[in-house]
């Protein structure tokens, strides 16, 4: 029973641009198609990546996710170790208990066991689901804040920045410093529904 297999990995708030991305093709399909576009197309680009490592939202959201990861982790060594120590005193009772006695105590002790494992199993589900459950609020919120900006400065296709080879100027063209003062402002903070103690 080990901590990595009970709880998820954690979840780089950078990752959360892959889901990004995903959502604003969903939102607005004409990114798939920039090919396609015609010649008064103003085209707009934004860092996703750069989006989730510095808006507050998502900065609080993994905080609070990466605290509770860190305590629950604790708690699990803790009674990890409270188990191997119980493992091996009862080791030690097997040359003077009866074996109808040992195998009695031994199955006790496997209950446990499995006891811990499905508890931590479940408020690893848990922790996975509230963060999934954070970053969708993100992504929704993040890909209406793209679409009004785009709406606002007359951009009618936005691709993600990390998908593009060249761009010349960015400056010119690059609304990533808009979306994140827009977060900041429109959803300074996210609660996480993380498992009760």
């Amino acid at each position: 029973m080990t901590s990595s297999s009970i709880i998820p990995s954690k979840m780089s708030w950078a990752g959360l641009s892959f889901l990004l991305v995903f959502a604003l093709a969903i939102a607005h399909p004409t990114t798939l198609h920039a090919q396609q576009a015609a010649a008064g197309t103003v085209i707009g680009f934004v860092n996703l990546q750069e989006v989730g490592q510095k808006a507050k939202a998502a900065l609080g959201a993994g905080q609070k996710i990466d605290q509770y990861r860190t305590l629950v982790e604790d708690r699990i060594r803790e009674r990890e170790d409270a188990l191997r120590q119980e493992e091996q005193a009862l080791g030690r009772r097997r040359s003077i208990l009866a074996p109808d006695a040992f195998r009695a105590e031994e199955a006790k002790f496997r209950e446990k066991v499995d006891f811990a494992q499905r508890e931590f199993q479940q408020i690893g589900r848990q922790l996975q689901q509230a963060t999934l459950e954070a970053q969708q609020a993100i992504n929704e919120q993040m890909s209406k804040i793209i679409h009004d900006i785009a709406v606002e400065r007359g951009v009618n296709i936005v691709l993600n920045q990390g998908q593009v080879t060249f761009i010349q100027p960015l400056d010119q063209f690059d609304i990533t410093a808009a979306v994140i003062a827009r977060m900041d402002e429109v959803l300074p903070e996210i609660s996480v529904n993380l498992p009760q103690e």
